[in-house]
């Protein structure tokens, strides 16, 4: 849930806390509860509103303002709507992420973004005329983060193909060392014991050092650093979560029994998940 709160000097701050069932789920099954049946999307968005929180990252919010849904955004619109507050903003930088983990300092979560917190939330207050005024009920409104994407799409989406190549290029430069002297894998990317301090280090390691043992079995392509977000931001910090089948295996073999408290659904799993979500 995302709410404000007044300091004694007259300022606001933002506050951002996961409630009750935490909820990721990655772009396509985002849109596939949007653009379907209406009844099951307002059934999912009262299950969020009444029971928890959905998790929503900038990746969510870079793919859903791309042109290729120009055609369903309308849909896509009034979906995110639904949720009102309950939702959490989460960072797309899963390195930026582990980096807060292990700091360990500030009072807010280290998955909040402060690209949503900072630039987002300041340029809503402007747009809205709101200096001195108090926040109207429609501030938090998640189309307005899409809005916002869109706006700044380029950059955004220069981000997320950074991840992309990061993802690439380090894995294939531990695989190279790992080649040579197996035990370059353990300095390069140390295994780490779980953590409920830093979560998504936690998956973040085990993935990699997944992805290193297996890449000559496949070739890592552009895309793969989104759905590496999805992936550690969903295992990390999600109660239910949505994953496509490689990545589901992917996790399976990489995290051990009992160390991931997400239920894991795919797309076509949507009605259970959601029944999870209702269930508390």
């Amino acid at each position: 849930m995302i709410t404000v709160e007044t300091r004694a000097d007259g300022g606001i701050d933002v506050v951002a806390k996961i409630q009750g069932v935490a909820v990721y789920l990655d772009n396509d099954s985002l849109i596939d509860i949007a653009r379907g049946d209406r009844d099951r999307r307002a059934r999912f968005t009262n299950a969020v509103r009444q029971k928890g929180s959905l998790i929503f990252s900038m990746a969510n919010a870079v793919d859903l303002s791309g042109p290729t849904l120009s055609g369903t955004i309308d849909d896509i619109r009034e979906f995110l709507d639904g949720f009102e507050n309950a939702w959490f903003p989460a960072d797309m930088n899963p390195w930026a992420l582990s980096r807060r983990e292990l700091a360990g300092n500030g009072d807010s979560s280290p998955l909040m973004s402060p690209v949503f917190t900072e630039a987002f939330l300041k340029q809503r207050a402007y747009d809205l005329s709101l200096e001195g005024s108090e926040l109207p009920d429609t501030f938090f409104r998640l189309s307005a983060v899409v809005d916002w994407a869109q706006q700044d799409r380029e950059s955004q989406r220069a981000g997320l193909d950074k991840i992309d190549q990061t993802l690439i290029d380090r894995v294939q430069q531990v695989r190279e060392l790992y080649d040579k002297d197996p035990s370059a894998l353990d300095r390069e990317i140390p295994a780490i014991r779980y953590d409920e301090r830093w979560p998504a280090t936690f998956v973040l390691h085990a993935l990699f050092r997944l992805l290193v043992k297996q890449v000559k079995g496949f070739k890592l392509k552009k895309g793969d650093g989104l759905d590496l977000v999805h992936a550690v931001i969903g295992t990390a910090y999600a109660s239910v979560t949505t994953v496509d089948k490689h990545w589901k295996r992917r996790l399976t073999d990489a995290i051990p029994p009992g160390l991931s408290t997400a239920g894991f659904f795919y797309r076509r799993e949507l009605d259970q998940l959601i029944e999870a979500v209702e269930r508390g």
